[in-house]
């Protein structure tokens, strides 16, 4: 798994189905929940929010900076920023086709003083960057 940081807009959505996780939000819980559905792609934003899908679309554009909001169930990972997303790319098997239609997720958290996560994540994924 790689991760990009990219932008987003609450309007024109870089990533299409927005999910819920069971528990605090998380970068595994995330990756996780989009892996299960079948989607590639797996996005934290606003250290709560988790979005997935196969490909950007909207706006969507690589950023350089902006995913500091730590995870609400974790401070010790970022789950993107306002209007920016910690995006991963899973890159074993997908199983079948997407879900699209598995639930939503939002809100907030404070602390974004943390560091991105380089550990702890399923296998294949991989730590890559900040993608907004």
């Amino acid at each position: 798994m790689c991760i990009f940081l990219v932008s987003d807009d609450v309007n024109n959505r870089t990533l299409s189905t927005p999910v819920g996780v069971t528990g605090e939000m998380t970068v595994p819980a995330c990756v996780a929940v989009c892996q299960a559905d079948n989607f590639p792609l797996a996005g934290l934003e606003f250290a709560t929010q988790c979005y997935c899908g196969t490909s950007f679309s909207g706006e969507g554009a690589p950023i350089d900076s902006g995913c500091n909001m730590a995870c609400q169930g974790n401070s010790s990972e970022f789950c993107g920023g306002a209007n920016a997303l910690n995006v991963y790319n899973f890159t074993g098997t997908i199983t079948g086709p997407p879900n699209t239609n598995p639930g939503g997720g939002g809100g907030e958290a404070p602390n974004p003083d943390v560091g991105p996560v380089l550990s702890g994540l399923p296998t294949p994924w991989n730590y890559s960057g900040c993608y907004v």
